[in-house]
Formats: structure tokens, sequence, C-alpha cells
């Protein structure tokens, strides 16, 4: 199985919304790359392109990428994507073939009676429609639920707070206040 798990071609927008333009599933841009899209301008480098995609939609998304290598990320491995194996707290990363790039890495939500479900906590949610704004005919995840992903992480990155001083001055007080009730950043993490 693959371990070179840093191995990532960095997909431009263009090639992304190329690749997803007959998917029969909603996705939404995520990540690093989100962010920069909310703010309208490159704020650091990013090593990957995410999307986040409801789970229901896996067999869609196996099938979708069927001439692509896709692979099953679960506790810092990387395995053959089954059906009947993925998780919705897994991610997939795909590739060309077996010795390219990872190109995209597709993150899940759940949902119930049409609202996204936190995946660390499921008594946080929002109506699906509210998870995203559109840009350039692009969904992209909302910048207040892509933080809140990054800082309520057992893992927190120095590019995750970076992100977060970037974002967090421009976001509107209802957005602020929303990630302020889920994250509980310590004084250190703070503008």
């Amino acid at each position: 199985m693959r371990t070179d798990l840093n191995n990532w071609e960095l997909l431009g927008i263009a090639s992304l919304k190329q690749i997803m333009c007959d998917a029969d599933f909603d996705w939404y841009l995520a990540g690093g790359i989100a962010l920069d899209e909310f703010l309208g301008r490159k704020t650091r480098d990013h090593e990957d392109m995410d999307i986040l995609v409801n789970f229901k939609y896996l067999e869609r998304i196996l099938d979708f990428f069927k001439n692509y290598k896709i692979y099953t990320a679960r506790n810092g491995s990387l395995s053959f994507s089954l059906f009947n194996e993925v998780h919705s707290t897994d991610s997939l990363w795909i590739a060309k073939d077996d010795e390219e790039s990872f190109i995209i890495q597709i993150l899940f939500f759940e949902e119930e009676a049409e609202h996204w479900i936190y995946k660390r906590d499921d008594a946080v949610r929002k109506r699906v429609e509210e998870i995203y704004f559109v840009k350039n005919d692009m969904k992209i995840i909302q910048p207040e639920i892509q933080l809140l992903y990054k800082l309520d992480s057992s893992d927190v990155r120095e590019k995750d707070l970076y992100d977060y001083q970037n974002v967090f001055p421009v976001l509107e007080e209802r957005q602020r206040a929303w990630l302020d009730q889920y994250v509980n950043l310590k004084s250190g993490y703070l503008l």
C-alpha cells in the first residue's frame, strides 16, 4: 500500500472544476483554498485540494472516480476504498494511478433532515443550503465551518492558526458568533 502521504499535486481551481464538471452529486470546495477563495486572495501555499461531499453519495463518488485510484485515509494510513469499508469519518484520496501524485482529498459530512451534521459533535448542525456560498459557479464551504474543522481538532497546526488569523477579522458578526460558540480557543490562539 502507498506510504507517500505527502505526494500531492496541487490542482488549480480550473482543473478541479474540469474534473468535477459531470459529477452527479453536490460537492463543496473546502480546506485552506476555500478560505482563500472567500478572502479573494492567496494567503499561503497549499499542499492539497479538498472537497466536502455528503456521505450519502459515497457510491456515486466511487463510481464517478472509477477510472482513478481511490484510497481511504484513516488513522494515518491508506487502503484501497471498498464501498462497505468506508466510514463518514474517513477521507478519500484520489490519484490517476498507483504511481501518480494525489490530486483530490474528499472529506465527508453526514446529513439529517436536510441539515449538515458536524462530525465531531452531532449537536452542531446547519441547514445544508447554509453551509456554502457560490463564487465563480462553484459551491464553497462557508469560512466559519471550515475554521471549525481546522480549530476543533486534536492537532491544530500552525497553518490552521494562520488561516484563523487571516479570516476571522473579516467574518460577519453572525459568523464569528457561530464559530465562537463551538471553538474554545486557548488565549495564545486569539488575535
